[in-house]
C-alpha cells in the first residue's frame, strides 16, 4: 500500500499531498516500462552487451595469458625442489608428508603406463611369435628373421625393465626400489615440465606476448587468488592498446544507454506528467528510471560476460590447445566476471542519472501538453 503524508500549510490553507509508493511498485512500473517499449530497451541493451563482451573478453585472454606465463615455470620449480629434496632422504623418509602429493601422483602416473607398457608387450611377444612361427614353418631362420628377432627381444628387454621400475614405483610399503622409482620419475617429471614450459612460451611469443623474467614476481602474487593482486596482474598484462579499447568501448556503451533512456523520457512525457499529477514524488521519478536501467544493465551485463568468456575460451583453444584447460584461470575469470558486471551495472545506472534528473524536474503541465 502506498503511504500517505499530509501537510496543512499555515496562512491560506493550501493542502499538499505527498504519494510514497513502495519499492514493489516502483519495480513492478519500472518492469512493464522495459516491457512495453521492448526496442528501446534492446537499443540500451545491446550497447551494454557489445561493451562488457569486448571486456570481458580481454580480461579472460589477459587472465589465460598470466597464467600460461608463470604457472608452467612454478611447476618445473617445484618438480625441481622435490626432485633435490628426493635425493638427499631415505626409504622410510618416502612417507614424509612433503613427498605425498608426489608419490600420489606417481602411483597415478605410473598406473596409467602400466596399462599401455602391458600392451606393448603384448605387440612386442605376438611380434616375436610371428617370426618363431615363420621360422618353424620355413625350417630355417633366415638372416631377416634373425635381424627382426634380435631387434624384437631387445624391445621386449626394455619392456619389462620398464614394467619392473612401474611396479617398484607402485609397491605400498617403502623400499630401496621404490625410492629408486620415485627419484627417476621426479626426473622425468621435471623434463616433461620443462618442455611444457617451453612450448607454451613459444606459442605465447608467435601470439606476440613478452615470457620475459621482469614481470614473474607480480605474476606470482597473482597466484595467491586474492582480488588485489588480481587487479594488479591485470594492469601488468593488459597491452596499452586494449586499456584504450576497452575504455572507449566503456564510453561509447555510457552514451549509448544515456542515449536510450533519453529517449524514454521522450516517449513518457505525458505518463510521466501524469504521474506527477497524482502526486508521484521527483525522487520516485528518478528511482523509476534508475530501477529499470539497472535491470537493463544487470541483464545486459549477464549476457555480455557469456559471450566475452565463450569468444575469449575457444580463441584460448585454437592459439595454446589443450594447454589452455590445463592452466586456466578459474578463479582470476571468476573475479572478471564480477569486474565486468559490476562495470555494466554501474555504467547503466550513471548513464541514466541524467536522464532521470531530467524526468524528474519537468513540469506536469508541460508534460501533460505534450502530443504523444
Amino acid at each position: 500500500m502506498a503511504r500517505e503524508d499530509s501537510s496543512i500549510w499555515q496562512g491560506k490553507g493550501h493542502v499538499g499531498r505527498q504519494i510514497v509508493l513502495p519499492w514493489s511498485k516502483a519495480i513492478e512500473i519500472a518492469w512493464k516500462g522495459i516491457s512495453v517499449r521492448i526496442w528501446r530497451s534492446l537499443i540500451a541493451l545491446s550497447s551494454i552487451i557489445l561493451a562488457i563482451a569486448f571486456l570481458m573478453s580481454i580480461l579472460t585472454s589477459t587472465c589465460l595469458v598470466a597464467s600460461l606465463s608463470v604457472r608452467p615455470r612454478l611447476d618445473v620449480r617445484e618438480v625441481d625442489q622435490a626432485g633435490v629434496a628426493a635425493r638427499n632422504i631415505t626409504e622410510a623418509q618416502l612417507g614424509d608428508p612433503r613427498f605425498a602429493k608426489w608419490v600420489k601422483l606417481m602411483k597415478e602416473v605410473f598406473a596409467k603406463d602400466q596399462v599401455l607398457v602391458l600392451k606393448h608387450k603384448t605387440e612386442v611377444e605376438t611380434k616375436i611369435d610371428e617370426i618363431q612361427r615363420r621360422a618353424k614353418v620355413q625350417g630355417k631362420m633366415t638372416p631377416q628373421m634373425q635381424t627382426d628377432l634380435a631387434k624384437w627381444q631387445k624391445e621386449l628387454n626394455a619392456t619389462n625393465a620398464t614394467l619392473a621400475q612401474l611396479e617398484a614405483g607402485l609397491k605400498k610399503d617403502g623400499t630401496a626400489e621404490q625410492l629408486a622409482a620415485f627419484r627417476a620419475f621426479l626426473d622425468r617429471e621435471k623434463k616433461y615440465r620443462t618442455d611444457v614450459a617451453g612450448a607454451i612460451d613459444r606459442m605465447l611469443q608467435k601470439e606476440g606476448h613478452s615470457t620475459d623474467e621482469k614481470r614473474q614476481g607480480d605474476l606470482e602474487l597473482s597466484q595467491s587468488g586474492s582480488i588485489v593482486a588480481y587487479l594488479r596482474m591485470v594492469y601488468l598484462k593488459m597491452d596499452d592498446k586494449d586499456k584504450w579499447l576497452a575504455s572507449l568501448a566503456l564510453l561509447v556503451c555510457l552514451v549509448g544507454i544515456t542515449n536510450a533512456m533519453l529517449m524514454s523520457v521522450t516517449e513518457r512525457f505525458r505518463e510521466i506528467g501524469t504521474m506527477k499529477c497524482l502526486g508521484a514524488l521527483d525522487s520516485f521519478i528518478v528511482k523509476l528510471f534508475l530501477i529499470e536501467s539497472t535491470f537493463e544493465g544487470f541483464a545486459g551485463t549477464i549476457v555480455g560476460v557469456i559471450i566475452g568468456f565463450v569468444l575469449a575460451f575457444f580463441r584460448g583453444l585454437w592459439a595454446y590447445g589443450g594447454y589452455s584447460l590445463d592452466y586456466f584461470p578459474v578463479v582470476h575469470v571468476f573475479y572478471s566476471g564480477l569486474f565486468c558486471l559490476m562495470v555494466g551495472t554501474a555504467l547503466a545506472v550513471v548513464g541514466a542519472l541524467y536522464p532521470a534528473q531530467r524526468a524528474a524536474k519537468m513540469e506536469p503541465v508541460v508534460a501533460m501538453r505534450v502530443e504523444e
